[in-house]
C-alpha cells in the first residue's frame, strides 16, 4: 500500500473508532458527554486537517535528510544532504535546512532555544519527476575553537549570545545531554502547503 493509502485507512479507521467513542459517551451523563463528545470532535478536526496536509504533501513531492551517523560531538562538523524529490511542477519560494535545539523542562512545547538556517534554494521551479540531491553542513557550537564559534555567531539570530546561552545549556545538562532535543529541519516553502521533514541527532556531553 502507497502513503496514499496508508494516509486515508489511517483516516478510516480513526474515525470509526471516534464514532463508536462519541456514541458510547453519549449514554453517559448529560453534562458530561457534552464536555467529552466537544474534546472528541475537537481532535477529529485536528486528524482531518493533518491527513488533509499529509496527502497535499505526498502529491506535491517529498523531501528526505541524509545523513552519514546521528550522534555527534560538540563542535563537530555535521555534513549532510537533502533529497527533494517533486512529483509535480514545484515553484519554490525558499529551500533550507534548519538546525534546532529545544530545552525540555516539563512544558508540552518545550522552548527553542539555538537555531541555524542554511539556504538551499531560493525563487527557483523544480520540475516534475526531479530528484535532486542538496549539500549542506553546520558547525555545532560548544567546541574550543574561539575564533571558529566568533564566526558561527555571525549566522545565527541573536549571535554571541545565543551561541553563549546554548553552550551554557550544554554544561548545564552536562550529565543529561538528553535533556535537549537537537534536530533537522528541511523545509521547502511553496504556495499553498509547504513540503518538509525532520530528523533528530544527538550531541554527546560537554567536556
Amino acid at each position: 500500500m502507497n502513503k496514499y493509502g496508508v494516509a486515508v485507512s489511517a483516516a478510516i479507521e480513526t474515525g470509526a473508532i471516534m464514532t463508536e467513542t462519541i456514541a458510547a459517551a453519549l449514554m453517559r451523563n448529560t453534562w458530561e458527554s457534552i464536555e467529552f463528545v466537544g474534546s472528541i470532535i475537537f481532535v477529529i478536526i485536528g486528524f482531518v486537517a493533518w491527513v488533509i496536509k499529509t496527502v497535499i504533501e505526498i502529491g506535491k513531492g517529498t523531501v528526505e535528510i541524509k545523513l552519514p551517523k546521528q550522534r555527534y560531538n560538540p563542535g563537530e562538523t555535521i555534513c549532510g544532504s537533502v533529497n527533494l524529490i517533486s512529483r509535480k511542477e514545484l515553484k519554490i519560494e525558499r529551500f533550507y535546512v534548519a538546525l534546532t535545539c529545544h530545552e525540555s523542562d516539563g512544558d508540552n512545547v518545550p522552548p527553542q532555544i539555538y537555531r541555524q538556517e542554511h539556504n538551499l534554494a531560493e525563487a527557483v521551479t523544480l520540475r516534475s519527476g526531479n530528484n535532486q540531491r542538496f549539500e549542506f553542513s553546520f558547525l555545532l557550537p560548544g567546541g574550543e575553537n574561539t575564533q571558529e564559534m566568533t564566526e558561527l555567531s555571525k549566522n545565527i539570530d541573536g549571535g554571541i549570545e545565543t551561541v553563549a546561552d546554548v553552550i551554557s545549556a550544554m554544561r548545564k545538562y552536562r550529565k543529561y545531554p538528553g535533556a535537549l532535543h537537537w534536530a533537522l529541519h528541511a523545509q521547502v516553502d511553496l504556495p499553498g502547503v509547504d513540503i518538509s521533514n525532520k530528523k533528530s541527532i544527538r550531541i554527546n556531553k560537554i567536556s
